[in-house]
């Protein structure tokens, strides 16, 4: 490997990022005096068993500390740690963006021989004024999902324009059947079928690529752009590919009507999690068509790697010359086609940047690599759009449900970028200093049990046992300075828009809880609770030594409180045991009224106390 600059030595900054952040870690950071220090990496969609025995084969010594996220918004927390200066080791997110912070945080990589490894066109995407900070993987191709098996039986023909899809539609309509299953669970996902029905057409010239400049620094509207591209997602509205129903599901329910074969088609702003109705490859199978628009050869698919990996500048500091090469050798195995393929968590499902790369005849991309190889590809419209994403995908989840029209839903991105132009972003509330996980965890704990009106509130660590994640615990820290939407919503458990549960626990249950956690389904360990509005003291052996009241009373073992939990931070049992009801509060709600009243954020007095 070739090496462009000197290796300097560890600074006690970057120990303190690392101390800072054990409380998401998947292993213990004492390592012996022969092991080497182990680089830091969020858990972003990797299947971090088969990484780690590939990574363990072609790099011998090397070792990762996965650092747990299981939240809403894996895009929002790597922004927000690369906002705030606090980059992993080893940094990744799923979009490119934040341009000012990569030159800011983290390391040029343009000098390293393994760049010759890419396609000249995916570094280029990449390369900022000469230099490269972050590298992509494999790209996933999104288009609009059939169900081949579905199309074969009651032969229709897939569309090859936007007038043969609407034509079909009609067509699947008079059988009885959805036409297709559409998220819109997440914002982003309505704010993506703007911008992808505009990159059929007019955003994909360079007439449109000047207007998205233009647009983002306040010398364009949003009309300008974007009128061709509401106008036919109103068609597409009328004709009845999209309806009312499609808001209403959530996630993992829109995909498991398509997969139910409750619909024909699905739309969604990312890939589709197989190819297959069955995990085992049996059952329907699944195809991919571009994005249609209006005309007659106007389509797009588009390319969005997994994720980009960078190295975080930190590794460049004195004492760090040992983690420098190891982070390095492990960009080096990122770009091979072994690794590229080690770090995707579903094999099918993407394209690789590196060169000579084929897509094989069993891809499911194979049916639309004409359209590839003749460049009907654009990238995932994100960077930039930050300040809009959000208003504009819940504005035009409001349009599909009839609340409001395509006018609006410009208008209402022409006011948030406008706001954003004078104001910056909006800020929900800032915070005094730097907070550990726990810490973060609590004083969201808190916030649930205010806003609940509840004796006591429970939140499990979003951390790992047993090499399992915590699917329903809180992931990530508060850094100190503002904390705007995209961060707030990266911090909490699951999706934002989840709302509050209120059980009615014994004191003995709630003993229980403290001392064994949160205990998922096929678990043996639990994931520790921190609660709110008392005081646990705890035995050397994890056992409660005593629980203390607000009021400094104890906790009645035979008494009946009141707890309130996020929407997935209690076991089936316990929630039978606790007669637990759905609030209507949201958990961001929730959030945003102590943000609102508690600003600036220091962390509470420790509500857990360990010996």
């Amino acid at each position: 490997m070739k090496l462009k600059k000197p290796i300097a030595m560890i600074t006690a900054v970057i120990m303190m990022l690392c101390l800072g952040l054990t409380g998401c870690r998947s292993t213990d950071e004492n390592t012996s005096g022969d092991e080497h220090e182990p680089l830091t990496l969020l858990s972003l969609n990797i299947d971090q068993p088969a990484f780690l025995a590939a990574l363990e084969e072609n790099c011998p010594g090397v070792r990762l500390e996965f650092i747990s996220y299981t939240g809403g918004s894996g895009t929002g927390y790597s922004q927000y740690l690369l906002d705030k200066g606090h980059p992993p080791d080893i940094y990744t997110i799923s979009v490119f963006g934040m341009l000012d912070k990569q030159k800011e945080y983290l390391l040029d990589l343009s000098g390293y021989e393994f760049l010759n490894n890419y396609n000249t066109v995916d570094i280029n995407q990449v390369t900022l004024d000469g230099a490269v900070y972050m590298l992509p993987t494999s790209a996933a191709i999104m288009g609009l999902y059939y169900n081949k098996t579905m199309f074969a039986e009651h032969g229709w023909e897939v569309p090859q324009n936007f007038e043969e899809l609407k034509a079909l539609v009609k067509v699947i309509r008079e059988a009885g059947i959805d036409p297709v299953a559409a998220q819109f669970k997440l914002p982003g996902n309505g704010f993506f079928d703007v911008f992808t029905m505009a990159k059929t057409g007019f955003l994909s010239t360079p007439e449109g690529r000047q207007w998205e400049e233009d647009f983002k620094n306040g010398d364009a509207t949003a009309a300008e752009g974007l009128s061709t591209a509401v106008e036919a997602i109103q068609e597409l509205i009328d004709c009845g590919f999209l309806d009312a129903e499609d808001t209403k599901r959530s996630s993992s329910e829109t995909t498991n009507y398509f997969y139910d074969r409750g619909a024909a088609m699905y739309l969604n702003a990312g890939t589709i999690p197989r190819y297959t109705q069955n995990e085992d490859g049996t059952g329907d199978v699944y195809g991919i068509m571009p994005f249609y628009g209006p005309g007659t050869d106007n389509m797009v698919l588009i390319q969005q790697p997994q994720r980009y990996f960078g190295l975080s500048k930190e590794l460049e500091e004195p004492g760090n010359e040992q983690k420098l090469e190891d982070a390095l050798r492990v960009m080096e195995f990122f770009s091979t086609q072994e690794g590229q393929t080690a770090l995707l968590s579903k094999k099918d499902n993407y394209v690789p940047p590196l060169k000579n790369s084929e897509i094989p005849e069993d891809s499911p991309f194979y049916e639309v690599e004409q359209a590839i190889r003749q460049r009907y590809v654009s990238t995932l419209a994100y960077a930039g759009y930050e300040p809009v994403i959000i208003g504009v995908g819940n504005k035009v989840r409001d349009w599909v449900q009839g609340k409001c029209t395509r006018a609006d839903v410009l208008a209402c991105m022409d006011k948030l970028q406008a706001e954003y132009l004078s104001t910056g972003m909006p800020v929900e509330g800032t915070a005094a200093c730097d907070f550990t996980h726990e810490e973060t965890v609590q004083l969201q704990a808190e916030a649930i049990r205010l806003a609940a009106g509840t004796d006591f509130a429970m939140i499990s660590m979003g951390v790992m046992r047993g090499g399992k994640e915590n699917m329903g615990g809180a992931c990530g820290q508060i850094f100190e300075g503002d904390i705007n939407e995209d961060a707030l919503i990266s911090l909490l458990p699951n999706y934002c828009t989840d709302v509050l549960y209120v059980l009615t626990l014994s004191g003995a249950d709630i003993t229980g809880l403290l001392e064994t956690g949160l205990v998922t389904d096929g678990g043996t360990e639990g994931f520790p609770y921190i609660p709110a509005g008392l005081t646990v003291e705890m035995n050397k052996d994890g056992t409660v030594k005593v629980v203390t009241l607000a009021d400094g009373s104890r906790l009645d073992e035979n008494a009946g409180y009141t707890v309130a939990f996020n929407k997935r931070g209690f076991a089936d049992e316990i929630g039978e045991r606790g007669n637990a009801y759905e609030t209507d509060i949201p958990i961001i709600d929730a959030m945003r009224g102590y943000l609102s009243t508690h600003s600036p954020l220091t962390p509470l007095e420790p509500s857990v106390i360990r010996p």
